[in-house]
């Protein structure tokens, strides 16, 4: 009995030690979330607001932020029409907030005018997640599999304007390369979206991200 006794407590004592956690990638967190989901919009502040409310829930966020939103390039339909009755009893909320706080996405509620280019402090916050993301596998990534995403550094303020303002051309042009085509995702976002990140962090559009090349310039 003691030897089988004794091997049981050695079985018990490996399962205890083994470590539980998985061999997958974190999942993103709400900010994260939130973050992704304010980068489809345009932002008077750059974003600011959007990352410093970004840790509260999406209605919370909303109306904190909805000052900073470029309303002139944002046009707001309450399709369900839920919004109207509920504005009726808070008018100083608006139909436009109270359409924009929904904690879902609607399709056809938000409609934004022109092209968005992602808001420089929430694309500095999202990269930042995406360099702390790990895979806790002791397996080393395969570079041809899980690149590292490039996270150059700021533009210095006096060049930041004219930075975007080039940019934001060249953003229009690959996006217009794209039409009709299933453009390529880099990082869960489109290669244009990245082929920009990268132009306004360095002041030049880039030849590839990737390993894809950036049409537009």
């Amino acid at each position: 009995m003691r030897p089988l006794l004794h091997t049981t407590l050695l079985l018990l004592l490996a399962c205890a030690t083994t470590d539980p956690r998985p061999l997958t990638q974190e999942a993103p967190t709400p900010a994260v979330d939130n973050l992704q989901r304010a980068a489809r919009y345009p932002w008077t502040d750059d974003g600011h607001c959007v990352v410093r409310e970004a840790a509260q829930g999406w209605p919370v966020l909303a109306e904190r932020c909805f000052h900073a939103l470029d309303h002139d390039r944002v046009e707001f339909h309450d399709v369900t029409g839920q919004c109207a009755v509920a504005s009726a009893g808070a008018a100083a909320l608006g139909v436009g907030l109270c359409i924009f706080a929904a904690p879902e996405i609607v399709v056809g509620t938000v409609l934004v005018l022109g092209v968005v280019v992602v808001a420089l402090a929430i694309e500095a916050e999202l990269d930042a997640y995406a360099s702390k993301r790990k895979p806790t596998s002791k397996s080393p990534p395969d570079p041809k599999q899980n690149p590292q995403p490039l996270v150059p550094t700021d533009p210095h303020p006096a060049d930041y304007a004219e930075w975007r303002e080039r940019c934001t051309d060249h953003y229009i042009k690959c996006t217009g390369y794209f039409a009709g085509m299933k453009e390529p995702r880099v990082y869960g976002e489109s290669l244009c979206q990245s082929c920009s990140r990268v132009c306004r962090r360095t002041g030049r559009w880039p030849t590839e991200f990737s390993g894809h090349p950036c049409p537009g310039g």
